[in-house]
């Protein structure tokens, strides 16, 4: 019974022993210069303390598969690279400045505008040309047009009646010509959104037409917006 003591005693004495050496330990490394080490960094707090003991001290003891950090760390970054050789982020593949840090890169969609703040006076029945009401576009790419148009007109018979139609290229855009019909008298504003579908890159003059049916109609101001869309 004895022995035993001695023995218990001779084992907490050691203990204590080992644990200050291993505690000195510690405190030399840190004082000593030694660099810092982030894989003995367990809760990656940038410090190696007793905390990171505690969590060796919780599975001290136990076993299992070892890992091979370093060849672990080596196949992340193939998979890395293989996913950058299938979807490859390249100067050459952003050139056209569709892809910027800002949202929308400057004339990523192509556009043109006109407008004017003018009379223009009508009697006649025939398809003209509407004035200030005309825009060049150049596509590099297929595209679906969306041409908007308004303006005020006013015409002085309560029989007549105004239509509109736009042109690409001296080729109609859907849905053709259009009724848009004005108050009597007084100044009206209509508009209309016009579109042509699918058109081929190239460059493209866009108008408006006018058609005036059983008396006059005067116009004061108008606006013309073309908008290229990816087809």
């Amino acid at each position: 019974m004895l022995k035993k003591r001695y023995i218990v005693i001779v084992l907490g004495v050691v203990s204590v022993l080992l644990g200050s050496l291993f505690v000195s330990n510690i405190i030399l490394a840190q004082n000593g210069g030694s660099e810092y080490d982030p894989w003995l960094d367990y809760n990656d707090d940038g410090i190696i303390d007793v905390k990171d003991l505690s969590s060796l001290g919780q599975t001290y003891g136990t076993s299992g598969e070892p890992i091979n950090k370093t060849a672990l760390l080596l196949e992340l970054l193939s998979r890395v690279e293989a996913l950058e050789a299938n979807f490859p982020v390249t100067t050459s593949n952003i050139a056209d400045g569709n892809v910027t840090n800002v949202k929308l890169a400057a004339g990523a969609i192509t556009y043109n505008t006109t407008s004017a703040k003018v009379f223009s006076n009508k009697n006649t029945e025939t398809w003209e040309d509407f004035p200030y009401t005309s825009v060049t576009i150049t596509l590099e790419r297929t595209s679906e047009l969306l041409i908007l148009f308004s303006t005020n007109v006013q015409v002085f018979l309560k029989t007549t009646n105004v239509q509109w139609k736009a042109l690409v290229n001296q080729t109609e855009a859907s849905p053709g010509a259009v009724y848009l019909q004005p108050s009597w008298e007084l100044f009206s504003s209509v508009s209309f959104n016009f579109y042509k579908s699918s058109i081929g890159a190239g460059t493209y003059t866009v108008k408006i037409q006018w058609y005036v049916y059983n008396g006059a109609a005067r116009a004061y101001g108008r606006s013309l917006i073309v908008i290229a869309l990816p087809a």
